[in-house]
């Protein structure tokens, strides 16, 4: 794979993953065989995300508090069960935290906002950062409250790099789109956590994008070991190669 083609295009997680470990990023990027893995937790993230789409394509523009509550409810526990995911009782119990979670955010966001549905719901979108295409998932966004929201199904409990990447990328996408973005919000739906992301510069995104370059012009992928690795499908290849056993070409 040539260097262009490596860096073609990159989602906001694919450039944390890259500066976490390269080496990581570097298999995913060729596509290399993987660890096979639990999808039931990320499955269920999905679920979630589509019932909430659904929720605000749905659901009119000045809802009471019966409305959002019944509307969700209905959505969620069909989505839900489209997933096959209602046999899994510690699942079940995430979706109902989220359930909650959501229901009560809406509700203080109905009496509280200038707009209660959002003008861009999932909305994939794209940009050009430094030649490289940035592609990326807005989950919703209000122009005139000039706001972003980004839905976390799992454990939250601060702003990690991640959302930090993320947040900043949604901004300069919709900024390049000629939309205002002065909040982005990241909703932690199992415990209920509203964090704010505050203000950083664009550097923040820059400065990883020049990292990410000079590994790629190096030919150089170090491995880096982390809390991550306890996620990446290639760390059984990472182990071996570092005992100078290949399984899989790299080339």
């Amino acid at each position: 794979m040539t260097q262009r083609q490596l860096l073609s295009r990159l989602s906001p997680t694919g450039l944390v993953g890259a500066i976490n470990c390269p080496y990581g990023w570097y298999c995913s990027q060729l596509r290399l065989p993987m660890l096979p893995s639990d999808t039931s937790y990320a499955d269920a993230g999905s679920a979630i995300h589509k019932a909430i789409a659904e929720y605000y394509h749905s659901i009119g523009s000045s809802p009471n508090r019966n409305n959002i509550q019944t509307v969700f409810t209905t959505i969620l526990d069909r989505v839900w069960a489209s997933f096959g995911l209602d046999s899994n009782k510690n699942l079940t119990n995430r979706k109902l935290a989220c359930r909650t979670n959501f229901i009560n955010f809406e509700i203080h966001r109905l009496q509280t906002w200038k707009r209660y549905r959002p003008d861009m719901v999932e909305a994939k979108l794209e940009t050009n950062i430094q030649d490289i295409t940035f592609v990326t998932v807005v989950d919703a966004y209000w122009e005139q409250d000039e706001t972003i929201i980004d839905w976390k199904s799992g454990n939250m409990s601060m702003l990690s790099e991640s959302e930090y990447m993320q947040g900043q990328v949604m901004k300069i996408i919709l900024q390049n789109l000629h939309k205002k973005v002065s909040k982005i919000m990241f909703i932690g739906l199992l415990n209920g956590l509203r964090l704010e992301m505050p203000h950083i510069d664009d550097s923040y995104v820059f400065e990883r994008i020049a990292r990410l370059r000079e590994f790629v012009e190096a030919n150089h992928f170090p491995r880096i070991r982390g809390s991550h690795c306890y996620w990446c499908g290639n760390v059984l290849r990472c182990e071996l190669n570092e005992k100078g056993v290949g399984l899989w070409s790299e080339v």
